[in-house]
């Protein structure tokens, strides 16, 4: 008779080998892996965390037993961070301070200029020629945005008027005045005259020394500032009661040099 395995009476043999789940296997603790949220967080956001970071550190009973340590290495470096987050924020209140004090002072200085160039216009007599030369721009004037270029058909030429030239050269587009050179040689600067300033490209020059020959060249001025100078151009200057006829004129390209000994001669 087979016995009944579920006899508690019945024996069994000891090498047998039964099915039995037997007691489970203990399982591996994982460890959580820290996410760094705070690098995406603003310089405030992130100041603001860490305080309370410190806070959970110093609680006791403590949550870690490296807590203290922890906070020890962390407490200076959040209170170096605080202090020099509050002495940006002291530059910044007096650095707005100082912006209130340069806006004051520039409405003023506007101010100023509004009252300098009526006086300007009432001294000058409304003269554009000494309003722009002053660099004061003038209403329904056209200015050039670019660098003026180089006058071109620049001459001097005899006026029926003692001590008198006349000078003409091409119109140059957004140009606010011209100035002239004068010189009794272009070779040497230190004939170079005083600079004249007339308004536009046609001009006459007066108190010239008669029976001499001058030297003269132009240049346009516009809101860029002066432009190079036109070629040299040169004639005898009259004596009284001159009747010009076909007028003798000399020319002279930029950067030649001139012959002084032959007249008209020139050196390329």
């Amino acid at each position: 008779m087979t016995p009944d395995y579920d006899d508690p009476s019945a024996n069994y043999d000891g090498d047998a080998v039964y099915d039995d789940e037997g007691a489970p296997a203990p399982r591996r603790k994982v460890m959580a892996e820290i996410k760094k949220h705070w690098k995406r967080l603003n310089l405030p956001q992130f100041v603001l965390w860490v305080k309370g970071l410190l806070a959970k550190l110093g609680e006791t009973p403590v949550i870690i037993p490296n807590a203290a340590a922890i906070k020890t290495d962390l407490q200076p470096l959040y209170d170096a961070l605080e202090t020099a987050m509050n002495q940006v924020k002291a530059l910044e209140e007096q650095l707005d301070t100082a912006r209130e004090a340069r806006d004051v002072a520039a409405d003023a200085l506007m101010d100023g200029v509004d009252a300098a160039a009526k006086d300007c216009a009432s001294g000058s007599k409304g003269d554009p020629v000494k309003l722009t030369a002053l660099t004061f721009a003038i209403v329904g004037a056209h200015e050039a945005v670019g660098p003026m270029p180089q006058p071109t058909s620049f001459e001097l030429t005899t006026s029926e008027n003692e001590g008198c030239l006349d000078g003409d050269c091409d119109a140059v587009d957004g140009a606010k005045y011209f100035e002239i050179q004068t010189a009794t040689n272009p070779n040497e600067p230190a004939t170079f005259r005083p600079l004249v300033t007339v308004p536009s490209s046609k001009f006459s020059l007066t108190g010239l020394p008669s029976g001499t020959r001058i030297w003269g060249r132009i240049r346009a001025v516009g809101a860029a500032g002066p432009g190079p100078w036109s070629d040299w151009s040169g004639t005898m200057v009259p004596y009284r009661n001159h009747r010009r006829t076909t007028p003798r004129r000399a020319w002279m390209p930029a950067g030649a040099a001139l012959d002084c000994r032959k007249r008209g001669r020139i050196k390329t």
